[in-house]
């Protein structure tokens, strides 16, 4: 009985824990873009403080 009422909340919430979860790695993704875009970013393209591609 105990297993068919955690496996029903399971299910229920399934969904939304893993959208957040997809939200969470999406966040980190653009995170890690972000740093490897300032670390490797040619100071020589710089112009005016703008980054040109």
């Amino acid at each position: 009985m105990r297993d068919e009422i955690d496996g029903r909340i399971w299910a229920d919430n399934h969904k939304a824990i893993s959208a957040g979860f997809g939200d969470l790695l999406k966040a980190i993704m653009q995170a890690f873009c972000v740093l490897n875009h300032i670390e490797y970013a040619a100071p020589w393209r710089a112009v005016a403080g703008r980054t040109t591609k």
